[in-house]
């Protein structure tokens, strides 16, 4: 059985039903604030979405720094012509000084970090130099290396080398430390107080933190570096 016809459209029905192309050659600012609204709808629908201006907001949320954890940029001044690595460390310190209950370390110190990697390099050496550690432990190469010891130790001039015949006779430290290119990069490296330097020796990152406003602990930071060639900015 064939479809029942479809029965015919009523022209003047269609003409007179609501036509948005109609709306707006008649009234387009209707067109405009009814576009207005819909876009209004959207953005408050939307809450989680937020426009920066923030350089964090190009990385991902992961790795964007914790709320309420500023960091501040240390350099040096450009017109500065005397000031060096020791300037910085030095406006770190103020700053430490200054705002002792709101600075934390960004990195693990220096020396705490070499000293966990002493405690540890020979398990982090890569197999090539497996064969040479079990070389200086042969009993040829103790041998040679007592050898050379008590050679040095019969000169009138050992107690003036500052040589410590029981620390490292076998050389391990030097071996470990011409293998430490795989375990470092000339990325930023951490100071003694758990800042970061720069490779180039020009800027430290110091963090803060603080529930205050931000541009109020910028005023404490820069008030704590004033009077020397360093720029602070958040």
């Amino acid at each position: 059985m064939d479809d029942p016809a479809t029965p015919p459209v009523d022209a003047e029905a269609a003409r007179s039903g609501l036509s948005l192309q109609r709306l707006a050659r008649h009234s387009p600012k209707s067109v405009l604030v009814l576009w207005l609204s819909a876009i209004a709808v959207v953005l408050s629908l939307g809450g989680t979405t937020r426009s920066t201006a923030d350089v964090e907001a190009l990385l991902p949320v992961a790795h964007r720094s914790p709320s309420g954890e500023p960091l501040i940029l240390l350099e040096l001044a450009p017109d500065t012509t005397d000031a060096s690595t020791d300037t910085l460390l030095g406006a770190a310190a103020a700053i430490t000084e200054r705002l002792p209950d709101e600075r934390v370390p960004l990195a693990p110190p220096s020396g705490e970090a070499a000293a966990w990697f002493d405690a540890h390099a020979l398990y982090l050496m890569p197999d090539a130099a497996l064969a040479e550690i079990g070389a200086r432990f042969s009993d040829a190469a103790m041998s040679d290396a007592i050898s050379g010891l008590r050679a040095r130790m019969s000169s009138p001039l050992f107690g003036a080398s500052g040589e410590e015949p029981r620390r490292d006779p076998l050389g391990l430290h030097e071996l470990v430390q011409s293998n430490v290119g795989r375990f470092t990069s000339d990325r930023a490296r951490a100071t003694a107080a758990g800042d970061l330097l720069a490779p180039g020796g020009l800027a430290v990152l110091v963090q803060l933190r603080s529930t205050r406003d931000p541009q109020a602990v910028l005023a404490d930071v820069r008030g704590a570096v004033v009077g020397m060639p360093v720029v602070a900015s958040l």
